[in-house]
C-alpha cells in the first residue's frame, strides 16, 4: 500500500513553531489571508531552520569523534579513525566504524542538549506491532520528529513500468507519496546517508480511539543560494549535505517537470501536532 498525505497549508502552519507566538484564532485568521506561496515559504523556512540545527548537532559530534577517548577508552582506535575520516571529508555509514555505541550515546546527548529531545526505536505499545518510534525528552508542538530516509522517485519515472516494478507491491507500507507525486521508498536506504532522525517510516498507525500526534509534511531541501539586502532565501549549507538521508533513484530533468533550481532534494518530515513527552509517535497511514 502507498501512504499518501496532504493537509491544507493553513492547518499545518498553525502548528508550526513559526505560528506559536499567536493565539489559535489570530493565527488562523492571519494565515488564511496569506497567499499559498507565502504559506509554503513560511512553513519551509521553519522546518529548514530545525533541519539545519539538527544537522549541525550531528556534524559537531561527528567531527569531534576524538572525544570518545575520554568517554570510553576501549573505543580509542575507532575514535581516531572517525576524527581522521571527518577531517578528510569522509562521512561514515551508520557510525559503524566510528565508536559504535559510544558515538551514538554522544550523539543522543548532543541532540537532547540542542533540541530537548531525541528519538529511538523501541517496542511499540501496540500488540503485535513490533518496533515503534519514540520521543525521548520533550518535543513541543511544531518540532521535526523524524525524516523519511530512502530513495526518491520523481513523478516522471514513477509512470514507467520498470520503476513501478521496483516500487510495488509495498506490503510493509514503506512508501510515502508527497502532494506533488514524488515517492520516497524507505525500503531502499543503501547509498543514502545515515541520519539519527531518518526513521520516520517506523512510526505506527494510532490504535482505535487515539488520534495521531504527528503529521507528514513535504519538505524541500534548498540549494545553497546567496542573499542580498533586498532578498533573503532559505538555504541549506553545502557542508551539511552529507546529512541529507535521501538520494534520487534517477535525477529529475527539466523535461520531466523539474523546473525549480532552488530545490536540492524533495523529501518528507514528521512534525509534532501536539507537545510530546517521552511517548510513542503515531502517524496517520490513511
Amino acid at each position: 500500500m502507498l501512504c499518501q498525505y496532504s493537509a491544507p497549508l493553513h492547518h499545518i502552519i498553525i502548528i508550526s513553531k513559526a505560528g506559536r507566538d499567536f493565539n489559535a484564532v489570530a493565527t488562523f485568521n492571519e494565515v488564511s489571508a496569506l497567499s499559498l506561496h507565502t504559506l509554503k515559504a513560511r512553513l519551509q523556512g521553519d522546518i529548514n531552520t530545525q533541519i539545519v540545527d539538527i544537522a549541525k548537532a550531528i556534524d559537531k559530534v561527528h567531527r569531534g569523534g576524538a572525544q570518545l577517548h575520554a568517554i570510553d577508552p576501549a573505543h580509542a582506535n575507532e575514535a581516531k579513525r572517525a576524527a581522521i575520516a571527518s577531517a578528510a571529508g569522509v562521512y561514515l555509514d551508520q557510525w559503524s566504524t566510528s565508536g559504535g555505541a559510544a558515538m551514538k550515546a554522544l550523539l543522543q546527548r548532543e541532540l537532547r542538549a540542542t533540541l530537548g529531545y531525541s528519538v529511538a526505536l523501541k517496542p511499540s505499545r501496540l500488540k503485535g506491532a513490533g518496533l515503534g518510534l519514540w520521543v525521548e525528552g520533550y518535543a513541543p508542538t511544531g518540532s521535526v520528529i523524524g525524516l523519511f530516509s530512502g530513495l526518491v522517485y520523481a513523478p516522471q519515472y514513477v509512470r514507467r513500468p520498470e520503476y513501478q516494478a521496483e516500487l510495488f507491491p509495498d506490503d510493509n507500507m514503506q512508501l510515502i507519496m508527497r502532494y506533488d507525486n514524488y515517492i520516497i521508498d524507505g525500503r531502499k536506504t543503501q547509498g543514502c546517508n545515515w541520519h539519527p532522525l531518518g526513521v520516520a517510516s517506523m512510526a505506527n498507525h494510532p490504535p482505535e480511539g487515539r488520534l495521531p500526534n504527528v503529521m507528514q509534511v513535504a519538505y524541500d531541501y534548498p540549494t545553497e543560494v546567496g542573499s542580498t539586502a533586498a532578498t533573503t532565501r532559505t538555504t541549506y549549507p553545502a557542508e551539511l549535505r552529507p546529512y541529507v538521508p535521501n538520494q534520487y533513484r534517477a535525477v529529475p530533468t527539466f523535461w520531466g517537470g523539474k523546473i525549480d533550481s532552488t530545490v536540492m532534494m524533495e523529501s518528507m518530515v514528521l512534525v509534532a501536532t501536539t507537545d510530546l513527552q517521552d511517548e510513542e509517535v503515531f502517524m496517520n497511514y490513511r
